[in-house]
Formats: structure tokens, sequence, C-alpha cells
């Protein structure tokens, strides 16, 4: 069976998705995720530019 890995992230605001995809940078390469995969979380980088907003 193939490993698999948790991430348990507890995301109330923009600063938090930075923080969360900012480490999904660091192994994406390794696990083949494309960006069409992120772009969920990209779209919520959309918002409100102030890092504290929800």
């Amino acid at each position: 069976s193939s490993p698999t890995c948790a991430y348990t992230a507890d995301i109330k605001n923009l600063h938090d998705v930075q923080k969360l995809l900012g480490t999904i940078t660091w192994v994406r390469p390794l696990l083949g995720i494309s960006n069409s995969d992120l772009s969920p979380l990209f779209e919520l980088l959309k918002g409100d530019s102030d890092l504290g907003s929800p």
C-alpha cells in the first residue's frame, strides 16, 4: 500500500492559509502535487488582504 501522510491544520484566517501553502510548496515536487490540485487553496488567497481576515 502507498505511504500516507497526515497534516492537521487549524485554518482560521488568511495567514494560516499562507503558512499551509508555504509548507505544501516544500513537499509539492516530491509528491507530484500540481497547481490545479491546489487551486481551491489559491482561491482563498484572493480574498481580503488583511492577514487576520477569516
